[in-house]
């Protein structure tokens, strides 16, 4: 089934194009009023069929005026046929949906047509449907166009003003924070680009090395590896002897550090710092 162009309900002097082959190898059948054993009809949706059989007649021509029942093959074409139904087909009365004509021939195949139907003109001036006419209609005014862009409007302005705040706050931090370095950069004593430290940093550098707390920092554990804390230690820390052997503790006075052997007899057998 095809579907051909929509008709208004009440429609009159309506002609459809059906086409005709045959079943058996599909050739097109050219279809003629006189075509023996032809028979045409219609059908409204939701009804029976209709018999137009008793009104097929001749047609003068592909180009002749309208007559109920009348049939014309297209020369060029094989197989398609003009057919006028007759005026009935689309009354006003009946099914508003659609109707399906189409007809009956032995060993032959005419594909029926659907033809929807509309309650107006189903074309505008510029060929657009009653539908789209409505839509069209229903488009929003200029003052309602204007009204909502400016809502819209108002929108994206606040949202492009809290933007601008927050660049505004980056941009900000970054003057803050890049004028803080460029600050401390400034104290960094450098020569042809090479960072050098001069006498006042080596200075702070060796009074904080001086000043650091042994009990701080990572105590490799080794009592054999020879470090700058392994050796202070014997200055600072509780160094007793037992055996001719001598114990340096670490910071808590008690646990060894490391332990050197002696020889001949020590003057002093313990040394055990006060304080932390």
């Amino acid at each position: 089934m095809k579907i051909d162009i929509p008709q208004v309900l009440g429609a009159t002097d309506v002609s459809i194009d059906l086409y005709c082959f045959t079943i058996a190898d599909g050739v097109p059948f050219a279809l003629n009023h006189d075509t023996a054993g032809l028979e045409l009809w219609y059908r409204r949706e939701g009804a029976v069929e209709v018999d137009m059989t008793s009104s097929i007649q001749a047609l003068a021509g592909l180009d002749a005026a309208h007559a109920d029942g009348g049939v014309e093959p297209y020369i060029e074409i094989p197989g398609l046929a003009r057919v006028d139904v007759v005026d009935a087909t689309c009354a006003a009365s009946g099914s508003p949906k659609y109707v399906i004509v189409g007809g009956i021939l032995a060993g032959k195949e005419i594909v029926p047509v659907k033809i929807p139907l509309t309650a107006g003109n189903p074309y505008t001036a510029v060929g657009q449907s009653v539908d789209h006419a409505a839509a069209i209609a229903d488009l929003p005014t200029n003052a309602e166009l204007s009204t909502a862009l400016g809502t819209a409007d108002d929108a994206v302005l606040s949202a492009l003003t809290t933007i601008a705040t927050a660049i505004d706050t980056i941009d900000d931090l970054l003057d803050t924070e890049v004028a803080a370095l460029t600050s401390d950069l400034a104290k960094v004593p450098k020569s042809d680009g090479v960072v050098s430290l001069n006498a006042t940093v080596l200075a702070a550098i060796a009074d904080a090395m001086l000043n650091r707390d042994m009990a701080t920092g990572t105590d490799s554990g080794s009592t054999t590896v020879r470090t700058v804390r392994q050796a202070l230690r014997a200055l600072r820390n509780k160094v007793s002897e037992s055996g001719g052997t001598v114990t340096i503790t670490k910071e808590d006075d008690a646990t060894a550090s490391w332990t050197t052997a002696i020889t001949g007899t020590p003057a002093v057998t313990a040394s055990d710092p006060a304080g932390p």
